[in-house]
């Protein structure tokens, strides 16, 4: 993972040319709120934290194990082997998990989190991000982010219209990026079937 990989330098490069008079510091800004909006809109980011229960205990503190990474919402809670943990679970806040009833001995589940990004600080002014998500979302990043900006009244950028166009474009780019994290990035879910030529006559399609 890296802060700032090349890919953030391009995209700033796009958006200071497409918004003539913007300072980089509302730039940055608006960039950071469009990636946390995505990320939480998407589901894209996922994370898997190992939480370890204990007799008597119903409530846990855990936290992401991405650097950079703030809790958004439980996907799943499985165990260790990959099966599915049959007691119910949630998350009365983030960060904290709540299971129905008690284990009789120690236990380790794996709890399935989307995580968006979390605020560290002044000094950092990209948001902490794997770089993959940077190049494979920078047309949804620059539409989202020219869109709040030119959304902005009174601005040398401000365009009512331009701003309509980019947003509707980004709230389209979110909801493939939903639909393909929903599908596990499979192309159109899971088409395969088993090649005909192996198939009998019967069971050939016409």
């Amino acid at each position: 993972m890296a802060t700032n990989p090349p890919i953030v330098d391009r995209i700033m490069d796009q958006l200071r040319l497409k918004l003539p008079g913007a300072l980089d510091g509302v730039t940055q800004l608006e960039l950071w709120n469009t990636v946390d909006d995505f990320l939480t809109r998407t589901n894209v980011w996922i994370d898997e934290t190992t939480v370890e229960l204990k007799p008597g205990k119903l409530v846990y503190e855990f936290s992401p194990s991405a650097a950079g990474a703030s809790v958004r919402r439980i996907m799943d809670v499985r165990n260790t082997d990959g099966t599915r943990w049959t007691t119910k679970a949630w998350m009365p806040v983030p960060g904290t998990l709540q299971i129905a009833s008690g284990v009789s001995d120690k236990l380790d589940i794996v709890v399935v989190t989307a995580v968006t990004i979390a605020d560290p600080g002044k000094r950092q002014v990209y948001p902490s991000l794997p770089e993959w998500m940077w190049s494979e979302y920078q047309t949804e990043l620059i539409d989202g982010t020219i869109g709040r900006m030119m959304g902005q009244p009174a601005k040398p950028y401000s365009n009512p219209q331009l701003a309509a166009y980019h947003l509707k474009s980004y709230s389209s780019g979110c909801a493939q990026a939903r639909a393909m994290a929903n599908r596990g990035r499979r192309f159109e879910g899971q088409r395969w079937t088993f090649p005909q030529s192996y198939a009998s006559p019967m069971l050939r399609r016409p």
